[in-house]
């Protein structure tokens, strides 16, 4: 009889030690319910149409996502004059385990998309100059020199950052590459912005652009090389993150660094393909026919010394005027 009640008892311990609840789910706050003043538990947070899907890539070892560890109580709205500001109050799941209470704002413009125009045959790119209040209210005493960009307003960012181009720049663009996207200023706005990148040419200019004066906008455009722009970055000329995000990009993607000897060249104004380097050749050839002309022309020994001529300011002479091509 008593190794019948010692057995039982055993038993009802075990199954009392299944059925406990953990620490960490007795210390977690049940989900909390929509309120009635319009807050939203984390399944019917609104999310926007063009949002992509999270890549969960700091998932834990337990396969918790970040949205496991949010659970929204409550939303208030403080302001939609123009675009909505909100007050989220959430519990957040630390590191831990533990549950702590937060409240964050955030500000929703919607998300939107930028571009760099860029000629690369003639090294050059298109920007704007726009007044900002918010950086002028910082102290800001300028324009604002930015690359062309808008807010999506429901369309998709390919069509929206074509329709901007041409409000704002006057060239209507056909090929547009989208290179990547992001959160500028994720502490506090909602928004992600979508880069581009797009090749324009001087025939592509359909109107003078300017902006949408009824939006308030007075926009000025300008095209300036490239090494300029990027050098600008430098000097404070251009503070724009986004600009500045896309002209990097440009920078090691689109318009390599020069060589001395390119540099040299375009301050002189002389074309990679002057006839005075083929006349260097033509001149080496002659003294020496039985090598060819190419292997003269571009050979390391004629560029390594035509370097150092336009290093010096000097032009490279053309022996054969006349016929040099």
């Amino acid at each position: 009889m008593l190794d019948f009640v010692i057995v039982a008892f055993a038993v009802f311990l075990m199954v009392k030690q299944i059925n406990r609840p953990d620490a960490e789910s007795a210390a977690a706050p049940p989900p909390p319910a929509a309120t009635k003043e319009g807050g939203y538990c984390k399944s019917t947070i609104p999310r926007r149409g063009d949002a992509l899907p999270a890549l969960h890539i700091g998932t834990r070892a337990d396969g918790m996502s970040v949205s496991d560890r949010v659970r929204v109580e409550k939303i208030e709205v403080l302001s939609d004059n123009w675009y909505v500001l909100r007050k989220a109050t959430f519990a957040f799941r630390r590191n831990d385990g533990t549950w702590q209470m937060q409240s964050r704002e955030a500000y929703d413009r919607g998300n939107g998309a930028a571009i760099l125009l860029y000629d690369e045959a003639r090294r050059m790119t298109i920007l704007v100059r726009q007044f900002r209040y918010p950086a002028f209210s910082n102290g800001h005493d300028d324009l604002l020199t930015e690359v062309p960009a808008g807010l999506l307003d429901d369309a998709s960012p390919e069509e929206r950052i074509r329709i901007e181009v041409e409000e704002e720049t006057g060239y209507r663009i056909r090929d547009v590459h989208k290179v990547f996207e992001a959160f500028m200023s994720p502490g506090s706005v909602t928004e992600k912005l979508h880069f581009f990148v797009g090749l324009y040419s001087p025939s592509d200019r359909a109107s003078a652009g300017g902006g949408d004066a009824a939006e308030g906008e007075d926009i000025e455009v300008l095209e300036l090389g490239f090494d300029q722009a990027l050098a600008m970055i430098a000097t404070g000329e251009i503070c724009d993150a986004k600009s500045i995000m896309l002209l990097q990009y440009a920078a090691l993607h689109i318009f390599p660094p020069d060589s001395a000897l390119q540099r040299h060249r375009r301050q002189l104004g002389i074309d990679l393909d002057d006839r005075r380097l083929v006349a260097e050749g033509r001149l080496r050839h002659e003294a020496q026919p039985d090598m060819g002309l190419e292997d003269h022309a571009m050979g390391r020994t004629a560029i390594l010394e035509i370097a150092q001529l336009l290093a010096l300011g000097h032009g490279v002479a053309d022996p054969h005027p006349d016929d040099a091509g």
